[in-house]
């Protein structure tokens, strides 16, 4: 997992946990499979206290929302550095998507717009996750 910390501030955890799932719902199906590994990565990320539930019904996040919220001050986004969110954001989505064992285009370019947002390069992106190579070419 990418070295981050838990995220503790509430109101990032939440925005975080939105993002992941907006990835993996991308292509409108999270199988058993995608399931598991989205509670087990949601967790260590997030900690105990996340309700996976709550996070289910609420609404959707943008990728500049996001971005908002981490805004580059690491005293308002919680103490997270927002390159730092984008890569455990990249390792958390991947690792999730690829339990299906590929990743769809639309959770492809999910990630890649809320990387983007969050200020990680193509360079950086395709660095940790070769597996995007196909859509940040285009």
């Amino acid at each position: 997992m990418a070295h981050l910390p838990p995220i503790r501030d509430h109101a990032l955890a939440d925005a975080y946990g939105r993002a992941v799932l907006a990835v993996v719902r991308a292509d409108d199906d999270i199988g058993l499979e995608e399931s598991l590994r989205l509670q087990a990565r949601l967790r260590q990320r997030l900690g105990d206290g996340f309700d996976l539930e709550a996070l289910l019904l609420a609404p959707a996040i943008t990728a500049s929302e996001l971005a908002g919220l981490s805004g580059g001050d690491p005293f308002r986004a919680g103490g997270m550095h927002p390159g730092a969110l984008a890569h455990a954001l990249v390792a958390d989505c991947l690792a999730v998507a690829l339990a299906k064992g590929h990743i769809d285009e639309r959770e492809a370019r999910a990630l890649i717009e809320f990387a983007r947002a969050l200020g990680l390069a193509d360079r950086e992106l395709l660095h940790q996750a070769p597996a995007l190579r196909p859509w940040l070419a285009r």
